[in-house]
């Protein structure tokens, strides 16, 4: 795997083999001029400081100063990624260094910051600068100084090695460890490919990552398509486990992609939130919204495209007409698209919607049963949940319980909300026995 990474840069977004090629196929997709629209629009925005990452507010106690300063760090951390990885990108399409010269400013700045101290405070956060940090001495090495990679290298790598000291022997035991499995394994991933030949402590990482992602990916289902943890959380997922798993294909030559949760996983999506409609209700955001937002769509073409299924290009194009937004509009999958899947055919339209009404995902332990799911302001649906998985992560202590839902609107649900994990609310009824549709014994769990 470490041999096949190439030797030049870039080779995170886009190897640089492929580089003129890409900026050719793509030119008239309809992402590239959203995501060159976003880079501009970040060329004249204020750059944060170390100051910025500290709370603005406090709290009535500890639990919540520790939770307000662990928001503060996150936005930050995740604002200069997203600037970092658009620049990166918009350089990449164009080759026009004033996308450089903002991503220099913004990583001078925070290059400041202490990597132990208030950037750190969040895990979603610190991937996130680190990651940030990774994409910019990838993308731009070419302009970048001998002292500056050296700060560079020294800062991702204080950063990349807490996560991996913290990680190792620990998030291989647990049965769902949600952030690092989310988008921190993801970007520590871009971390290690980019410094690779940058330090010997990239090879490590990567190393980790490529042993546990083999043994456990998909983290949270098994074969039937389903996924432990919910609809809500399932889509902080997608985007790691796609690519993740072809970044390691593309490098090994095997198809990682072969577990039948794969193919199986839109119609998970399609029975558990279908099209203009609330989710099952199970696990944590699974009332989040009202139906499947654009993200769902994004991931589903990708998903119909990959393996020439027609049922997931419906469930896309029936989820972006809901939202009166085209697939285009999803962000999270846009560079995937553009460099990966929009040069492939979408499958045939279906003649007729031949999906059964009703099924079951025992891997999981989920069922679902529709009166008419392909037309859903007529659509009555039941969904029940019994799962070998109990209540751990973002899952709830609702087993034997189930939902009804009509016309994709919420009719016998459970109940609460979740103002944060931890919280006396989140714990006593929301995620409890007690806030859903279940017998209990002696009025308790």
């Amino acid at each position: 795997i470490i041999l096949k990474i190439p030797q030049g840069h870039p080779r995170v977004l886009i190897d640089e083999n492929d580089l003129e090629e890409l900026r050719i196929k793509s030119k008239n997709y309809v992402e590239v001029a959203q995501i060159i629209a976003e880079a501009d629009a970040f060329l004249n925005i204020p750059v944060p400081t170390e100051e910025d990452l500290d709370p603005k507010f406090e709290g009535k106690n500890d639990f919540e100063n520790r939770k307000i300063a662990l928001l503060e760090s996150k936005k930050i951390g995740s604002k200069v990624y997203t600037v970092l990885y658009t620049l990166s990108q918009a350089y990449i399409l164009t080759g026009d260094t004033k996308y450089y010269q903002t991503a220099k400013i913004w990583v001078g700045e925070a290059l400041k910051w202490d990597p132990k101290g208030a950037s750190h405070n969040s895990d979603f956060g610190d991937a996130g600068t680190m990651a940030g940090f990774a994409l910019y001495l990838d993308t731009f090495e070419t302009y970048i100084s001998a002292v500056e990679k050296e700060h560079l290298i020294k800062n991702i790598s204080v950063r990349a090695n807490g996560f991996y000291k913290n990680w190792i022997n620990n998030v291989e035991k647990r049965s769902s460890s949600m952030h690092v499995w989310q988008h921190i394994m993801h970007r520590m991933l871009y971390t290690s490919i980019a410094l690779i030949g940058q330090t010997p402590d990239a090879e490590k990482w990567l190393s980790y990552i490529y042993d546990i992602w083999i043994a456990q990916n998909p983290k949270m289902g098994e074969e039937d398509g389903a996924w432990f943890n919910g609809t809500g959380y399932f889509r902080m997922n997608t985007l790691t486990m796609y690519e993740t798993t072809l970044f390691f294909s593309k490098l090994s030559g095997k198809n990682f992609m072969g577990n039948p949760w794969f193919k199986n996983n839109p119609r998970w999506l399609i029975y558990a939130m279908p099209p203009n409609s609330v989710s099952d209700g199970f696990c944590n955001d699974g009332d989040k919204h009202s139906m499947p937002t654009i993200g769902y769509a994004g991931y589903a073409d990708v998903a119909s495209r990959i393996f020439n299924d027609p049922y997931a290009a419906w469930y896309a194009n029936e989820v972006a007409k809901s939202n009166s937004m085209a697939i285009a509009e999803d962000d999270e999958f846009r560079w995937f698209r553009v460099v990966k899947t929009n040069g492939l055919p979408l499958p045939k339209l279906l003649p007729k919607f031949d999906l059964p009404q009703a099924t079951v995902f025992p891997d999981v332990g989920v069922g679902y049963m529709h009166t008419n799911i392909q037309e859903m302001e007529n659509n009555l649906m039941l969904s029940l949940r019994s799962s070998p998985f109990g209540s751990l992560a973002h899952t709830h202590a609702d087993q034997n319980t189930f939902n009804i839902a009509f016309g994709g609107k919420r009719l016998f649900y459970n109940s609460g909300y979740r103002p944060a994990m931890g919280d006396p609310h989140f714990l006593g009824w929301y995620k409890h026995t007690q806030g859903h549709n279940a017998i209990l014994i002696d009025g308790q769990g």
